[in-house]
């Protein structure tokens, strides 16, 4: 039985992952004394939390291991006003789970309740289904072989690509809004709310008319803010920049500059090495100056500039 301490980590490393559990966390818990299948069953009741089962009351939780060694929560889903047949099973849910992270077949699944015959003929159809094992409450783990006898499945139709076979669609993201919205997917799985987010970005960073335009294409003052928009698509608590301004224009930096001013206005930290000073004056609360490696300065932007090593380093001997 998973204690307290245990359970809370799973939890964190869960959030941390984006949802499902590492196969490090894993490993480490198994080493401790609890066997896999103990520890999926174990975490059945938190899959069990995810469950909206608004017509039939009946909760369901399932958590599936990847061939990664990752484990992905499932639960059921009904939709009111529709019949029982649209339902998504819990087995699904969590076989989808580990298919949105790139998994390729899972090899245990842990179910609440012994998967229905609809659930078996899915399962069936998965990559891994020969060697899948189902684990239920106080049972042993039973082969889905042995749940499925007489079994007819996607070679029998002469399909050699299984569900979790890898595949290339042939998409390409290349154009500005794909770019950002690539990194809004890091915390946003929906595709459509991760590129409103990416437009969102584009706008902030004054590049929305440009969305859909390939990156390749712009200017090095539009790269430049590209890439920020594609930072703050990471919804980060502090942002790092790194010669951001460098071999722009006057008015570039300009743009530049209002950039930067409205993230610090949103409560995001910069921390931004940057040679350009007309640049980084305006915008910064404290400036370190190092000169060959070593810090000579440490202060605002107003003692900065009166700083007679900064400007010693900066001018030479007058």
């Amino acid at each position: 039985m998973l204690s307290n301490e245990q359970m809370s980590e799973v939890e964190s490393a869960c959030h941390s992952a984006g949802g499902y559990v590492p196969a490090a966390v894993v490993e480490r818990i198994v080493a401790s004394g609890i066997s896999l299948e103990q520890l999926m069953l174990d975490l059945i009741p938190r899959a069990k939390t995810f469950a909206i089962p608004a017509i039939s009351n009946f909760f369901v939780g399932a958590v599936a291991h990847g061939v990664s060694g990752n484990l992905y929560f499932g639960a059921n889903y009904e939709f009111p006003g529709q019949a029982l047949s649209f339902t998504v099973h819990g087995e699904q849910a969590a076989t989808m789970h580990a298919i949105s992270f790139g998994e390729t077949g899972i090899d245990l699944l842990a179910v609440s309740a012994a998967p229905c015959g609809y659930c078996r003929q899915f399962l069936n159809e998965l990559t891994s289904a020969s060697k899948l094992q189902i684990i239920l409450p106080n049972m042993p783990a039973t082969p889905l072989t042995a749940l499925l006898p007489n079994a007819f499945g996607p070679t029998d139709l002469g399909v050699t690509a299984a569900l979790m076979s890898p595949q290339s669609h042939g998409m390409t993201l290349d154009v500005a809004a794909d770019d950002v919205m690539t990194a809004a997917l890091l915390s946003n799985r929906r595709i459509p709310a991760a590129r409103s987010e990416a437009l969102k970005w584009l706008a902030f960073v004054g590049l929305q008319r440009h969305a859909d335009r390939p990156a390749g294409s712009m200017t090095i003052s539009e790269q430049r803010r590209l890439a920020v928009a594609r930072a703050l698509a990471t919804n980060p608590r502090i942002l790092l920049m790194d010669e951001v301004m460098a071999g722009l224009n006057p008015s570039e930096v300009n743009e530049a500059v209002e950039v930067v001013l409205k993230i610090r206005d949103m409560g995001t930290s910069c921390l931004i090495v940057e040679h350009v000073l007309e640049g980084i004056m305006p915008i910064a609360d404290k400036i370190v100056v190092l000169d060959r490696g070593a810090k000579i300065a440490d202060a605002t932007p107003q003692e900065i500039s009166r700083d007679a090593a900064v400007i010693h380093a900066y001018l030479g001997d007058a």
